[in-house]
């Protein structure tokens, strides 16, 4: 089978006793043999079981970012930038952006205070 073979479908009696059995403080191997199982799966579902839940996502708001002026979904005030500012112009001149497409970008942190790229 490509990729290996299918995930085991664990019912909720299985499930109940390996929590009940953890609870008692069988071992895994002791677990394994109850559920007819390798001790390594009953271990690995019980750290399914217990895991704790993931973070819920983070609310975001509608920021303009700092380099291009673009609208995007900043997670905080920690995030300024749009996407294709901070992954592929990050280290690039301001110039450089022009030819990438993002037009209007403030010349600032090329020594020329308030001119606009728009203004040229």
């Amino acid at each position: 089978m490509p990729g290996g073979p299918a995930p085991r479908i664990w019912c909720p009696d299985e499930d109940s006793l390996l929590h009940q059995m953890v609870a008692e403080g069988a071992t895994w191997s002791e677990i394994g043999r109850a559920l007819g199982l390798d001790r390594r799966m009953c271990k690995g579902r019980h750290t399914v079981l217990t895991a704790e839940p993931p973070d819920p996502p983070r609310p975001t708001r509608t920021r303009p970012c700092m380099r291009c002026g673009r609208s995007f979904q900043s997670e905080g005030a920690h995030n300024r930038l749009c996407d294709p500012c901070r992954d592929g112009a990050a280290g690039m001149a301001p110039l450089a952006l022009i030819q990438h497409g993002h037009g209007g970008i403030s010349i600032q942190d090329g020594g020329v205070s308030g001119l606009k790229v728009t203004d040229l």
